[in-house]
């Protein structure tokens, strides 16, 4: 088997060895699905062990009074962000005071519009924070 040369990285600690280590998966107890939108996103939560599925819409505005303020700009991309990090972590919209975090796979559903002017940097703010947030 050839040899694998890694780079080094500022900051990071020297690899022990440069050989391949062999990684394996465990199927994930959740399976999380979202649909993303800035006004009614969707989420379904699948528990693969015993069936169970939850969905919901969050919904940032869910009234139009006048009398309420609306969350809108980076306050409703941090309300929305909060709640699908939290959905993904800990299986609710809002963080349990106890509990464990689960492990999920997450399915964020494709874009099935191209919106057009100052909506099109709101709606690519939220389409790429999810995936971002999964990430890291």
């Amino acid at each position: 088997m050839p040899k694998l040369k890694i780079p080094k990285i500022a900051g990071l600690p020297k690899p022990a060895s440069t050989a391949l280590t062999e990684t394996r998966l465990t199927a994930p107890d959740y399976i999380l699905g979202l649909d993303m939108s800035l006004e009614h996103t969707g989420w379904c939560l699948y528990n693969v062990k015993t069936g169970v599925r939850q969905e919901q819409v969050l919904e940032p505005n869910p009234t139009k009074s006048k009398k309420v303020t609306p969350v809108l700009g980076m306050r409703r991309l941090v309300w929305l962000r909060e709640r699908v990090t939290n959905l993904a972590m800990w299986g609710a919209p809002e963080r349990p005071t106890e509990g464990e975090r689960i492990s999920c796979l997450v399915m964020i559903e494709g874009y099935a519009f191209a919106p057009r002017g100052r909506a099109a940097s709101a709606w690519a703010s939220w389409a790429g924070l999810p995936a971002w947030r999964c990430m890291t």
